[in-house]
């Protein structure tokens, strides 16, 4: 379910002429160029102001070190070689192996969800559809419905 998703935004950003193919084939590659580009695929312009959703650590940056300096409460996918990190606020919720990304896709997903957090306004379209698509709640606030039930058709 979630490849199918994944395939839906990639596509839909695409047939929008929003953002170019992911440069590799592979299901991490497809999450990140996902996450990297979420708001033009859906707006079809880039933003002033967009929240990364998606950080990507430099070579043997501590990912506690990153997360003692972030500021703001939204949660984030951070990635370094071997991990992927869950992070909300200055707390790391939990931390998957790289090869599993798609599970720490979830758990992010999740921590939205469960934490009943707003998405951040430059991806709530995005955030939305993956919402839809992949836990299957197919609560929409009305000023995004008509939107998200275009990309989900």
């Amino acid at each position: 379910m979630l490849k199918s998703a994944l395939y839906q935004n990639r596509y839909y950003g695409m047939t929008k002429r929003n953002t170019a193919p992911p440069t590799k084939p592979t299901t991490d590659a497809k999450i990140t160029h996902i996450f990297t580009n979420m708001s033009q695929i859906f707006s079809g312009k880039k933003t002033k102001k967009v929240t990364d959703l998606l950080e990507i650590l430099k070579d043997h940056e501590d990912p506690e070190n990153w997360v003692s300096r972030r500021s703001g409460n939204v949660p984030v996918l951070l990635l370094d070689a071997t991990n992927s990190y869950v992070v909300v606020g200055r707390t790391i919720l939990t931390t998957v192996e790289i090869s599993k990304l798609d599970e720490a896709l979830l758990a992010f997903l999740g921590a939205f969800y469960l934490l009943d957090f707003d998405y951040p306004k430059s991806h709530e379209i995005g955030l939305s559809v993956l919402q839809c698509l992949i836990l299957l709640d197919k609560e929409t606030p009305a000023d995004l419905l008509k939107t998200v039930e275009s990309v989900m058709a």
